[in-house]
């Protein structure tokens, strides 16, 4: 796994709780984040978009309240670490803003390189402020 320099996800979000980032997502359409379950703390979490270091360096990022998070019925800490979000107001779509290419229904994608991305280290115990992109 490797850092992608130039490589900018404009779909990826940073989840924010009462000004500290604790978790990333990304944007589906205008109102809705997919994320992780377990990234829901209370009604104090904010949604930024068009981040790219979550120290600075971003020209116009915005956030947004949340309106909705829907956690998996079957969420129990572990399994089902997955949510929806929906945010109050629409996120407005720039050169620095989109939503995530939802993959082809008939394609498995066997035996192809994919590119992840996030706020997360790209080596094990790491710890990263900008905006990741691996293969």
């Amino acid at each position: 796994m490797y850092a992608l320099p130039g490589v900018n996800s404009l779909f990826q979000v940073s989840l924010s709780w009462w000004g500290y980032h604790i978790c990333g997502g990304l944007i589906i359409n205008r109102r809705w984040v997919l994320t992780a379950a377990h990234c829901h703390e209370d009604n104090n979490v904010y949604v930024g978009v068009g981040l790219h270091s979550l120290d600075d360096g971003t020209i116009n990022p915005s956030y947004h309240s949340v309106d909705q998070f829907i956690k998996h019925p079957d969420y129990d800490g572990v399994f089902n670490d997955i949510a929806l979000i929906r945010v109050q107001t629409p996120f407005v779509f720039t050169d620095d803003v989109r939503p995530v290419c939802p993959p082809e229904a008939d394609n498995l994608y066997v035996n192809e390189t994919a590119v992840i991305s996030g706020w997360g280290s790209i080596y094990d115990e790491g710890k990263s402020r900008l905006h990741q992109n691996s293969k």
